[in-house]
């Protein structure tokens, strides 16, 4: 008798578990607004080297503005400043912002 309990618990507690993370996505999901970014756009780039703790309070954490060159998969794109010059390596759009 117990034991067919307990099997019951756990279903009960493993769909209320599934409901409740399926709501938390659909909250999440429905503030979250992917930023993409086309050609020509101009950007500011976020500066990761000094995105570590203690680091001077005054120094921007944001480089730029730059242009966006070109886009490529999976959210990178190419950066160029004001006077053509490339950035080298592409950069990732989580790094990114509107200028």
């Amino acid at each position: 008798m117990y034991l067919a309990q307990l099997d019951e618990n756990r279903c009960d507690v493993a769909l209320a578990i599934e409901i409740h993370a399926k709501r938390i996505k659909a909250q999440y999901n429905r503030n979250v607004t992917p930023s993409n970014f086309s050609k020509g756009d101009l950007v500011l780039l976020y500066d990761q080297a000094n995105d570590k703790l203690g680091v001077v309070k005054f120094v921007p954490m944001w480089h730029g503005p730059y242009f966006v060159k070109r886009n490529l998969a999976k959210g990178a794109y190419e950066l160029v400043d004001f006077d053509s010059v490339s950035l080298g390596k592409p950069r990732n759009g989580l790094y990114l912002k509107r200028d």
